[in-house]
């Protein structure tokens, strides 16, 4: 043991603030099989979250597992630099590729979960994978880590202060989750009537100029006049990914018919998954010279408002069209021509058009509102974590604030 940090910290290693596992069960024979089984895929990096609860024999388990309780925190063995550590709130069983750290009496389980998230272990973690090239850590390695121990008091309340923050984090999400929903519903509401009412029938053929994009090959490698296109991944639900755009050889041709402008749809026409096909996104401003790839459609508006036209290919209606019509070749659902061309089109007047997307925008800039104040949040959350975990904020265990 040795003085580390502020007065009256101490550092240990972490092997001797806590027990690890002894002996482990099979999930095929209850009562295990039908207790919760974690596993490092059902927690979230860096965050502390368990994304979801499942049984053993739900997950098909058959190898040894470890017993759980609740208290114990969860420290992924595999990939440790990704942080995937958790507290367990229940009675069950975890992977064998999680420590289940239970904490002894010098250390708070909840401030043992605040050391493990935090940088000073991440970057231990990082140097182990560094040295050994194997991205796992094991019993002699974790040995090596030094807990510095504030006083128990003062652990209890940087883990409540943590806690606090976190509360306050989900609290956003779910405020933002239910925003989501609403303005979902809404605007189903809106379309649908638009669909069931008395404007003229239209069709995608109607109303659009369609075209299909590039297809690639050896003649298309960059070489000579390489021209940015785009592919299904850079085109999401609702927007276009610009992060990772690829390079194709362009033909003296190519620009007059293949060149995207503002205002231009992009749907995707191939895809593994049915939720996903005929995902749409527009193009918002001019990117200079921007291709497309075979596997998309280009819709160019010949009337209607583009935004208006993005919530209805992007909507629950059009969405059911793609699975009811699609058909699947290796796995791979596909959208032709002919169907495309063939989808209704809802025609309401330029005014309501409008007024749908009018109440589009107002939804997401709420969002996005909650969103913004959540990542604030979560800045806060961190920098105070680890000025609290490295003594430079000191809290007093009878005290509400950081001093």
């Amino acid at each position: 043991m040795s003085d580390s940090g502020p007065a009256g910290w101490q550092e240990k290693p972490l092997l001797d603030v806590v027990d690890l596992p002894r002996g482990q069960v099979l999930p095929t024979a209850e009562p295990f099989r039908s207790q919760v089984l974690i596993a490092p895929d059902h927690i979230e990096s860096r965050t502390g979250r368990v994304l979801s609860l499942e049984t053993a024999v739900s997950q098909g388990a058959i190898s040894g597992k470890y017993q759980i309780e609740p208290g114990d925190v969860l420290l992924s063995k595999i990939r440790p630099a990704l942080r995937k550590v958790a507290y367990s709130s229940v009675h069950g069983l975890c992977s064998a590729d999680i420590y289940p750290l239970r904490a002894r009496a010098e250390i708070d389980p909840k401030f043992l979960l605040a050391v493990l998230l935090g940088s000073r272990f991440g970057q231990f973690a990082e140097s182990l994978s560094g040295r050994s090239g194997i991205p796992k850590i094991n019993r002699k390695e974790l040995a090596e880590f030094r807990v510095a121990l504030p006083p128990p008091r003062e652990q209890r309340r940087i883990a409540e202060i943590l806690e606090s923050a976190d509360e306050a984090i989900r609290s956003t999400e779910r405020l933002t989750a239910k925003l989501r929903m609403a303005g979902q519903a809404l605007l189903k509401d809106l379309i649908d009537r638009f669909d069931d009412s008395s404007y003229p029938p239209s069709s995608v053929d109607q109303e659009f100029d369609i075209k299909a994009g590039i297809t690639l090959g050896p003649h298309r490698q960059p070489r000579m006049r390489p021209v940015q296109y785009l592919r299904v991944a850079n085109v999401q639900r609702g927007f276009i990914d610009y992060k990772d755009v690829a390079l194709l050889e362009a033909s003296p041709g190519d620009a007059l018919t293949y060149t995207l402008r503002a205002g231009d749809l992009l749907v995707v026409e191939g895809h593994a998954s049915p939720s996903e096909i005929g995902r749409c996104a527009l193009v918002r401003d001019d990117h200079g010279p921007l291709f497309f790839q075979n596997h998309l459609f280009r819709l160019r508006s010949r009337r209607l408002n583009a935004e208006y036209a993005l919530l209805w290919l992007n909507s629950t209606y059009v969405r059911s069209y793609w699975r009811r019509t699609c058909a699947t070749s290796s796995g791979l659902y596909t959208i032709n021509s002919r169907q495309l061309r063939a989808l209704p089109v809802p025609t309401p007047d330029p005014s309501d058009q409008e007024r749908v997307v009018r109440i589009a925008r107002a939804h997401e800039t709420a969002v996005r509102k909650e969103l913004d104040r959540m990542e604030k949040l979560q800045r806060l959350r961190l920098g105070l974590m680890e000025d609290m975990l490295a003594g430079r904020v000191r809290v007093n265990g009878e005290e509400s604030a950081a001093t």
